[in-house]
């Protein structure tokens, strides 16, 4: 599968700065582990940095008329207040905390098999779901790894890309699968790939008689 110049460039960088031999991991559940542990320590860092202000007020009175200051364990534990500041002190709490547990991806079903390979679990937790949090998509209206794929080859077929190529990208086995994504073009353009199925469907068939008269 081709890549675009600035992605193999930086995939040479990455094999350069990890001294990566032939047959070595691209990407070892150590060097996403490292990745992970480094931004969480800049998280925290950042998070202990900004200090909560003077003068928030107080939450609502509870059913036993107690209120609590807004930036405070209290608030967010007792009156369950979610207010920007009581996250963050919250969030800071948690800061103070982490050293306590062990490394992520080291506990229950997340943890390394020993093979140097990402646990799904894991590539989920720390990657996956926390890039969509960073990009604020809510829990409900998160994109699966099945949509991306469908955007990917749509994109490409509407952008004039040869269809018997989007087929190898995707595995497809065969050309059909890879037809359901026609109907993001128009119906010239659909006619011009009707023609280059026919040929692919005669070129496959060329083929196997070859391997027949081999054989």
């Amino acid at each position: 599968m081709s890549l675009r110049d600035t992605v193999a460039a930086q995939l040479d960088a990455h094999i350069e700065q990890y001294a990566l031999d032939d047959d070595d991991l691209l990407f070892s559940y150590d060097m996403l582990m490292t990745e992970v542990r480094a931004l969480k320590a800049e998280q925290r860092a950042q998070v202990l940095a900004t200090p909560i202000p003077d003068g928030l007020g107080h939450t609502d009175p509870d059913t036993r008329g107690r209120t609590f200051r807004h930036g405070t364990l209290n608030a967010y534990i007792r009156a369950k207040c979610r207010c920007q500041w009581c996250r963050h002190r919250m969030a800071q709490w948690s800061a103070t905390r982490v050293d306590h547990h062990p490394p992520p991806g080291q506990r229950g079903r997340r943890r390394a098999d020993g093979s140097g390979h990402l646990p799904r679990d894991t590539f989920r937790n720390q990657v996956w779901i926390a890039t969509l949090d960073a990009l604020g998509y809510p829990p409900d209206k998160r994109p699966t790894f099945h949509k991306l794929r469908h955007a990917h080859a749509l994109w490409l077929v509407a952008g004039g890309a040869d269809l018997v190529v989007v087929k190898e990208r995707l595995g497809h086995k065969n050309i059909a699968t890879t037809q359901r994504y026609l109907h993001a073009l128009d119906p010239v353009e659909e006619t011009a790939l009707d023609a280059l199925t026919t040929f692919e469907a005669r070129r496959d068939d060329l083929a196997q008689r070859r391997r027949r008269r081999g054989a």
